[in-house]
C-alpha cells in the first residue's frame, strides 16, 4: 500500500528487472492481490451484512517516486501508469478488475515463453 486518496486505495508492485519472467510474476502477484480483496469483502458483505464494493484498476510501467508537499509531504508515485491505473479503476465495473494491455502483453507473453519452455503446444495439438 502507497496510498489512499479519498476512497482509492493504492498499492504498487515493484521490479527492477525487465525480465518477461519477473514482469510476469509481478503482474500475476497484483492480480492476486486484486481477486484477495474482492473475496475479502465479498466474505464482509456477507457476515456483516454491509454493502462494501470496489473497483479494481491495474497497470504497469516507469513512474517517478518521491515526496511531494510542505504542510502534508506525502510519499506519490506519478507517471502514465498511475494515470492508467486510475481510469480504468474509474471505468471498471463494480467488484470487477480492469487491467490494462501493458499488464495483458505481460501476461500473454509470460505464458507464450512459460509453454515454449516446458514443450507446451497451442491449439489442437497437431503441429
Amino acid at each position: 500500500k502507497v496510498d489512499t486518496i479519498g476512497d482509492a486505495y493504492v498499492a504498487v508492485g515493484f521490479v527492477h528487472s525487465s525480465s518477461v519472467e519477473d514482469s510476469l510474476y509481478t503482474c500475476q502477484s497484483m492480480m492476486n492481490v486484486a481477486r484477495l480483496m474482492l473475496a475479502t469483502l465479498a466474505k464482509y458483505r456477507k457476515n456483516q451484512d454491509i454493502d462494501l464494493r470496489c473497483r479494481i484498476g491495474i497497470s504497469r510501467g516507469s513512474v517517478y517516486a518521491g515526496v511531494l508537499g510542505k504542510l502534508q509531504p506525502r510519499y506519490q508515485l506519478l507517471g502514465k501508469p498511475m494515470r492508467v491505473a486510475e481510469e480504468l479503476e474509474g471505468n471498471s465495473m463494480v467488484d470487477g478488475v480492469h487491467v490494462s494491455e501493458e499488464v495483458v502483453a505481460v501476461v500473454v507473453a509470460g505464458v507464450a515463453e512459460q509453454e515454449n519452455e516446458y514443450g507446451i503446444s497451442g491449439g489442437d495439438g497437431a503441429d
